[in-house]
Protein backbone atom coordinates (compact mmCIF):
# COMPACT_ATOMS: atom_id res chain seq x y z
CA UNK A 1 0.00 0.00 0.00
CA UNK A 2 1.33 3.39 -1.01
CA UNK A 3 -0.33 6.30 0.77
CA UNK A 4 -0.37 9.72 -0.90
CA UNK A 5 -2.04 11.99 1.64
CA UNK A 6 -1.18 15.36 0.10
CA UNK A 7 -3.73 17.43 -1.82
CA UNK A 8 -5.30 16.02 -5.00
CA UNK A 9 -2.84 13.13 -5.43
CA UNK A 10 -5.46 11.02 -7.22
CA UNK A 11 -6.19 13.60 -9.91
CA UNK A 12 -4.79 13.65 -13.42
CA UNK A 13 -3.01 16.87 -14.33
CA UNK A 14 -5.50 17.36 -17.18
CA UNK A 15 -8.09 18.35 -14.55
CA UNK A 16 -6.22 21.61 -14.01
CA UNK A 17 -8.17 22.84 -17.04
CA UNK A 18 -11.54 23.51 -15.36
CA UNK A 19 -13.31 23.63 -18.74
CA UNK A 20 -13.18 19.84 -19.02
CA UNK A 21 -16.24 17.93 -17.88
CA UNK A 22 -15.35 15.18 -15.36
CA UNK A 23 -15.93 11.73 -16.83
CA UNK A 24 -14.05 9.42 -14.46
CA UNK A 25 -10.67 9.69 -16.13
CA UNK A 26 -9.70 12.48 -13.72
CA UNK A 27 -8.70 9.83 -11.18
CA UNK A 28 -5.84 8.66 -13.41
CA UNK A 29 -3.11 10.55 -11.59
CA UNK A 30 -0.04 9.60 -9.63
CA UNK A 31 -1.84 6.67 -7.98
CA UNK A 32 -2.51 5.03 -11.33
CA UNK A 33 1.10 5.53 -12.38
CA UNK A 34 2.29 3.85 -9.19
CA UNK A 35 0.03 0.88 -9.83
CA UNK A 36 1.42 0.59 -13.34
CA UNK A 37 4.89 0.50 -11.77
CA UNK A 38 3.95 -2.38 -9.44
CA UNK A 39 2.15 -1.01 -6.39
CA UNK A 40 -0.64 -3.34 -5.27
CA UNK A 41 -2.77 -0.53 -3.85
CA UNK A 42 -2.69 3.25 -3.57
CA UNK A 43 -4.57 5.49 -1.16
CA UNK A 44 -4.79 9.00 -2.61
CA UNK A 45 -6.90 12.16 -2.35
CA UNK A 46 -9.38 13.79 -4.71
CA UNK A 47 -9.21 17.39 -3.47
CA UNK A 48 -7.29 19.77 -1.23
CA UNK A 49 -7.18 18.26 2.25
CA UNK A 50 -7.10 19.76 5.72
CA UNK A 51 -3.86 19.09 7.62
CA UNK A 52 -5.48 18.13 10.91
CA UNK A 53 -8.26 16.09 9.31
CA UNK A 54 -5.73 14.18 7.20
CA UNK A 55 -3.49 13.58 10.21
CA UNK A 56 -6.42 12.09 12.11
CA UNK A 57 -7.58 10.08 9.10
CA UNK A 58 -4.16 8.48 8.58
CA UNK A 59 -3.63 7.74 12.27
CA UNK A 60 -7.04 6.10 12.56
CA UNK A 61 -6.72 4.24 9.25
CA UNK A 62 -3.40 2.65 10.22
CA UNK A 63 -4.63 1.95 13.75
CA UNK A 64 -7.62 0.09 12.26
CA UNK A 65 -5.34 -1.88 9.94
CA UNK A 66 -2.84 -2.82 12.64
CA UNK A 67 -4.96 -3.43 15.75
CA UNK A 68 -8.22 -4.61 14.21
CA UNK A 69 -6.60 -6.49 11.29
CA UNK A 70 -9.12 -4.99 8.86
CA UNK A 71 -8.86 -4.89 5.08
CA UNK A 72 -7.82 -1.56 3.58
CA UNK A 73 -11.37 -0.90 2.38
CA UNK A 74 -12.93 -1.70 5.77
CA UNK A 75 -10.32 0.37 7.62
CA UNK A 76 -11.20 3.35 5.40
CA UNK A 77 -14.90 2.76 6.04
CA UNK A 78 -14.42 2.54 9.81
CA UNK A 79 -12.26 5.66 9.80
CA UNK A 80 -14.88 7.57 7.83
CA UNK A 81 -17.56 6.41 10.26
CA UNK A 82 -15.43 7.71 13.13
CA UNK A 83 -15.46 11.15 11.51
CA UNK A 84 -19.19 11.02 10.80
CA UNK A 85 -20.02 9.94 14.38
CA UNK A 86 -17.83 12.69 15.84
CA UNK A 87 -15.36 10.29 17.49
CA UNK A 88 -12.38 12.23 16.08
CA UNK A 89 -11.86 15.84 17.08
CA UNK A 90 -9.34 18.63 16.60
CA UNK A 91 -8.14 17.95 20.16
CA UNK A 92 -6.56 14.76 18.74
CA UNK A 93 -4.35 16.71 16.30
CA UNK A 94 -0.70 17.36 16.93
CA UNK A 95 -0.91 20.75 15.18
CA UNK A 96 -4.27 22.15 16.25
CA UNK A 97 -3.51 25.51 14.64
CA UNK A 98 -3.78 23.86 11.20
CA UNK A 99 -7.50 23.15 11.56
CA UNK A 100 -8.51 25.74 9.00
CA UNK A 101 -9.87 24.78 5.58
CA UNK A 102 -7.74 25.77 2.63
CA UNK A 103 -10.39 27.65 0.70
CA UNK A 104 -13.37 29.83 1.50
CA UNK A 105 -15.90 27.34 0.16
CA UNK A 106 -15.04 24.68 2.73
CA UNK A 107 -16.79 24.36 6.08
CA UNK A 108 -15.31 25.92 9.20
CA UNK A 109 -14.92 23.70 12.24
CA UNK A 110 -16.99 24.23 15.34
CA UNK A 111 -17.03 22.29 18.59
CA UNK A 112 -20.40 20.76 17.71
CA UNK A 113 -19.54 19.55 14.22
CA UNK A 114 -15.80 18.93 14.02
CA UNK A 115 -14.98 16.90 10.92
CA UNK A 116 -18.58 15.80 10.23
CA UNK A 117 -18.58 17.43 6.80
CA UNK A 118 -17.47 15.16 3.89
CA UNK A 119 -14.72 17.69 3.08
CA UNK A 120 -12.72 16.14 5.93
CA UNK A 121 -13.35 12.40 5.50
CA UNK A 122 -14.36 11.82 1.86
CA UNK A 123 -11.37 12.89 -0.29
CA UNK A 124 -9.58 9.56 0.20
CA UNK A 125 -9.80 7.01 -2.60
CA UNK A 126 -8.40 3.49 -2.59
CA UNK A 127 -7.18 2.11 -5.91
CA UNK A 128 -6.10 -1.46 -6.58
CA UNK A 129 -6.17 -4.31 -4.06
CA UNK A 130 -8.80 -3.56 -1.38
CA UNK A 131 -7.68 -6.39 0.93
Amino acid sequence: LITLSACETALDESMENEKEIPDGREVEGLGTLMQQKGAFAVLATLWEVDDCGTELFMKQFYKQREKQKLTKAEAIRQTQLGFIKGDLTAQDCIKRDTVNPLSEGTPKLSHESEFLHPYYWAPFILMGNFL
